[in-house]
């Protein structure tokens, strides 16, 4: 009778209590482990032409470079630039039509400062393998006018770096930074460089290339208010340029005080999505979605709650939004009306607890994205996942869901079998218990 007991107990628990542990619900494919580096602050990963990813930002005080495959694997991992007491890092990155990388940023131009180690460029280019081909710097080897890449667009014959210019920088405090359009050819030599009399704060400004070969270009400006400016009230600034980089219009969108734009979106229609955070609430975060024509002029505004890391034009014209929360964060689709599609919470339970910074999508209908541990936030990842259908169940792939999948499978079958043999013995009259 006790062997008749533990027999069916053990299937009951095998059945009961193990097969649920394991959710069918992820929609996380696989997480990949990164180490301990720093991000790019305009776009951390591109996917690159062989379906894989590129993830760039900063280690060892130096320029960083990763090439994965299309799983994740790391294929091989470069820092440009030596050790200094002001760190270089790459804040964005393209990749070439010879297969090569293009890595924007901000070097340390400051060698009397530092010594000879200074990262003396803000714009290197490699080759498909991560060999360093020639390096570019675009300030001064100089304390006066340093340079700092943050956004960089293939454009008409060349590439188009925007960033800005520290003036009367020192090393116990920054200066004033006005925004700096570079038109460069191939070879990365300046074809022309304009500066914008706009005072920004920070680095925060992103740059797109018009239809006839001109420039959108968004970033911050103070508030003017009654031939005054409000000095702590930053408002979003969107800047349309000829080819020659020469202002057409500005205009400011006056949303809330002290505004941070993550994002500027060419749309279908000519227009831009512009997105960022914006305080209402002192003690909420919220972010804002604006849409406005070719023109600048608003056609609609949503306002979500949370901290917007960044945003995303998907090939189906919606858009992929990565925010922070408390506990990790959440990515969300909307449609080009500002209407949230789903969401995926990144806050720990079916999926990890990751708080994530840029979005890409994958070439087989997937997306990946770019993130820190909410444990180790030094630790960052790549993590690619596919959301759910209404009504369907994303199956998981092998490589995150192998081992659980694995001892689902086995449990079953071995319950089946145990209450198989029960069974059969019965049935043959044998005395069991």
């Amino acid at each position: 009778m006790r062997r008749c007991r533990v027999i069916f107990v053990l299937a009951f628990l095998l059945s009961t209590f193990l097969l649920p542990c394991f959710s069918a619900d992820s929609v996380t494919i696989w997480v990949r482990e990164l180490g301990e580096i720093d991000l790019g602050m305009t776009r951390s990963v591109i996917r690159t032409a062989d379906g894989g990813f590129a993830v760039v930002g900063s280690k060892d005080g130096g320029f960083l470079l990763m090439k994965l495959d299309h799983e994740g694997n790391l294929e091989w991992e470069r820092v440009y630039g030596a050790k200094a007491e002001f760190a270089s890092f790459a804040n964005d990155a393209l990749q070439t039509p010879d297969g090569g990388f293009l890595l924007a940023g901000r070097g340390t131009p400051w060698p009397h400062f530092m010594g000879p180690n200074g990262t003396l460029f803000n714009l290197i280019k490699v080759d498909a393998h991560g060999n360093l081909e020639w390096e570019r710097l675009y300030g001064t080897r100089s304390i006066e006018d340093p340079f700092v890449a943050y956004s960089i667009v293939e454009s008409s014959g060349g590439y188009t770096i925007l960033g800005y210019s520290e003036s009367n920088w020192s090393p116990i405090a920054s200066g004033s930074c006005r925004i700096v359009l570079i038109k460069i050819d191939e070879q990365g030599n300046v074809q022309w460089r304009c500066e914008y009399p706009i005072e920004v704060p920070y680095a925060n400004a992103y740059v797109t290339e018009a239809d006839d070969g001109g420039y959108f270009i968004l970033t911050l400006a103070r508030f003017y208010y009654y031939n005054h400016f409000c000095y702590d009230d930053w408002d979003y600034v969107l800047i349309r340029t000829d080819p020659e980089g020469n202002i057409i219009w500005k205009k400011l969108y006056n949303y809330t005080r002290s505004d941070d734009p993550k994002a500027l979106l060419p749309t279908s229609d000519g227009g831009f999505v512009l997105a960022g955070n914006v305080i209402i609430h002192e003690d909420k975060l919220n972010y804002s979605v604006i849409k406005v024509n070719k023109v600048g002029e608003v056609e609609w505004n949503r306002v979500y709650s949370g901290f917007l890391c960044s945003a995303t034009t998907l090939k189906d014209e919606g858009y992929l939004l990565a925010t922070k929360s408390l506990s990790g964060g959440v990515i969300l689709k909307i449609t080009t009306e500002g209407e949230i599609e789903w969401s995926v919470k990144y806050e720990g339970g079916d999926e990890p607890a990751i708080i994530p910074y840029h979005v890409v999508e994958t070439m087989d209908d997937a997306y990946a994205f770019t993130g820190a541990k909410v444990d180790n936030p030094q630790v960052k990842v790549l993590v690619k996942f596919k959301p759910q259908s209404p009504g369907k169940t994303t199956e998981p792939s092998k490589d995150y869901m192998a081992l659980p999948a694995t001892i689902t499978a086995v449990v079953a079958t071995t319950s089946i079998i145990i209450v198989t043999i029960i069974i059969n013995l019965k049935k043959k009259g044998r005395k069991l218990c």
